[in-house]
């Protein structure tokens, strides 16, 4: 019985030290809410308060009926859209070659993949706009979305080792009889890859 209680102490001071930490991590978010409700001498005033003295809704009145706000929204959903089909469409292909064809380049090619991957992206900045640059790029939106289209980055390397292994998955939920899910999920592959 002793042993349950103690057990069930530190599990409960566990969760409270947690708890405690969640909300240090939480306090910026709450800062930059609740800093919405301020007034514009009171979001700099120092010392900052957390809780607004007046609530107002001028920012957000301001900002949505500047008119600029809702083109820059569909700017955001046209760009974040067009990079999660182009790094989905294209990591998923890059992951199939890595993962099922045959070539004795194979693996040379995917360690050059890797290799370019850890380069750091302040190394590649400055040759990167000049290249843009020269191709007549700068101050449109190719620069943010066919990168996406060019292999997917990180996410070619984890759909190869998911590729790699699905079909032992496959053949793993067909015998703990799971036929159903065995069935979607091969549909589900052979409409991407063949």
């Amino acid at each position: 019985m002793k042993h349950t209680k103690k057990a069930l102490f530190f599990r409960l001071l566990w969760y409270i030290i947690m708890i405690l930490v969640s909300l240090v991590f939480c306090f910026p978010v709450l800062y930059l809410i609740f800093t919405g409700f301020k007034t514009p001498q009171e979001t700099v005033a120092f010392p900052p308060t957390l809780i607004p003295k007046k609530w107002t809704l001028s920012a957000y009145e301001e900002g949505l009926s500047s008119g600029i706000f809702s083109k820059y929204l569909l700017n955001s959903i046209f760009v974040s859209g067009m990079v999660v089909i182009g790094t989905v469409s294209s990591a998923a292909l890059v992951g199939f070659g890595f993962a099922r064809l045959r070539s004795r380049m194979k693996n040379f090619l995917f360690m050059l993949v890797l290799a370019t991957m850890m380069i750091p992206s302040s190394v590649t900045l400055i040759p990167v706009y000049s290249i843009y640059s020269k191709i007549g790029w700068i101050d449109t939106y190719l620069p943010l979305i066919v990168p996406a289209f060019t292999g997917g980055g990180a996410f070619s390397i984890f759909l190869r080792q998911f590729q790699m292994n699905w079909l032992s998955l496959l053949k793993l939920t067909v015998q703990d009889g799971l036929l159903f899910f065995g069935k979607c999920f091969f549909q589900t592959q052979s409409l991407f890859f063949w």
